[in-house]
């Protein structure tokens, strides 16, 4: 047998194989762009959570400084 009859005995074989080696890949740079856009996203609440925080304790502090003072004026 030579390479032109295995070609055309295994041809079904071999455009499967290619077929699934070109989805594989697809796939996995498809992912690799879905996991991009999850760590940016990850990182702006990252940051927004952080905010949160910064705002409670401001908010947290300045009660605590008005509680302060009125126990002050009451001395």
């Amino acid at each position: 047998m030579n390479f032109g009859e295995t070609l055309l005995a295994y041809w079904p074989i071999l455009t499967a194989a290619m077929a699934m080696l070109w989805w594989f890949s697809r796939a996995i740079s498809s992912l690799e762009n879905k996991t991009d856009r999850m760590d940016e996203r990850l990182k702006d609440s990252e940051s927004k959570i952080t905010q949160l925080f910064t705002f409670f304790n401001e908010m947290t502090n300045r009660r605590l400084n008005k509680l302060d003072r009125l126990e002050d004026k009451e001395k």
